[in-house]
């Protein structure tokens, strides 16, 4: 029920599974992010329950469309977060990979031009992003960052005096997505690893869908199916908590809007190991193990400099907790969201 006065506001999921709601950050955060500005909030995942609102923030370029269709038919405004690879026109690693805008059906690209071009404003999650929104026809775009739970994705009270061969990746396993983080090449890259560190492992959390065989195959293939350890889908708390019983995470994406797992294991005091997306490299900045070309030799000489260089294992694991802290808060995306509303004339006025 909306309180008197407040101005509401709709942050829409338009998310298949209602559990992504509890379990994708990014929604609880704007949620809280809306109401410390003013705004009565709802979340809510179905167009149908959309309701009136003075405000609607909608996540997805490609599913946006009817809310930005129904917010002109109420005169209101509405933000459009183009957070995913569904408004990249494509991605140069993979040609026609389904994720991206150039492989979508012609309705659902016409939606995504639709939903961009009119929005009455687009937020970028990362400055890499930004060209190809622009060339989609997206006028009024504002870049900002995805924030990271700091108080969830928090480092261990005791840092290991050395660290482990235990490797840890996020990535949900059904084939279009392993092909896209390149789960391929990592399984390689842990099998080059094995000859110097005889007790490596590389943890798999994400859901197990029909990728999951493939994958099983590749490392029974390569000699490795012992080395992999399956967590599934977890919520937050405990993907934090695996990241903390592990050393270094490491990703072989071929396309990143921002980085998401990068920035968690970052705030968690993991030292990462990743191609030199740009993405990645405006999310981790310089003192990160991002590799020149996206290669199992690269990444793993790379990982196993870290694991044989403890004090360069330390100082990564500060730096990368600490950049976390001072580029991608809470507040830090609070405030760029209020200066955003403030521009589009509707931050609610304080009483």
């Amino acid at each position: 029920m909306s309180m008197p006065g407040r101005p509401t506001a709709v942050v829409v999921a338009n998310s298949r599974l209602k559990s992504d709601i509890g379990s994708r950050q990014w929604y609880q955060r704007d949620f809280e992010a809306l109401t410390r500005l003013g705004f009565d909030v709802r979340i809510v995942a179905d167009f149908r329950k959309l309701g009136l609102a003075d405000l609607y923030l909608s996540w997805w370029a490609a599913r946006s469309a009817p809310v930005v269709a129904l917010a002109h038919l109420l005169g209101r405004r509405c933000i459009v977060v183009a957070g995913g690879t569904d408004s990249i026109r494509s991605c140069p690693a993979l040609v026609q990979h389904p994720f991206f805008y150039g492989s979508k059906p012609l309705l659902v690209r016409a939606l995504t031009r639709f939903a961009l071009r009119y929005a009455h404003a687009v937020i970028a999650v990362s400055s890499s992003t930004v060209p190809d929104l622009t060339e989609l026809g997206a006028r009024q775009v504002s870049v900002i960052h995805n924030c990271i739970d700091t108080d969830v994705f928090a480092p261990p009270g005791t840092a290991p005096a050395a660290p482990s061969p235990d490797l840890v990746t996020v990535c949900n396993m059904d084939r279009h997505a392993c092909v896209l983080k390149g789960l391929d090449i990592l399984l390689e890259t842990t099998a080059i690893l094995a000859a110097e560190f005889p007790d490596v492992r590389l943890r798999i959390i994400g859901t197990q869908d029909g990728g999951c065989e493939d994958v099983l195959a590749c490392a029974t293939r390569i000699g490795i199916r012992h080395r992999l350890l399956f967590s599934g889908r977890l919520p937050n708390a405990e993907v934090a908590a695996w990241m903390r019983r592990s050393s270094i995470f490491v990703t072989a994406s071929h396309y990143e809007t921002f980085g998401v797992a990068v920035a968690e294991a970052m705030a968690v005091g993991l030292p990462v190991v990743a191609p030199r997306l740009p993405a990645l490299l405006e999310v981790a900045g310089t003192e990160v193990g991002l590799v020149e070309r996206n290669e199992p030799s690269l990444l793993a000489a790379r990982v196993a400099e870290i694991l044989r260089r403890p004090t360069l294992y330390r100082r990564m694991s500060e730096h990368g907790r600490q950049r976390v802290l001072s580029e991608f808060s809470f507040d830090g995306r609070t405030l760029r969201l209020k200066r955003l509303l403030a521009d589009m004339g509707c931050l609610p006025e304080r009483r």
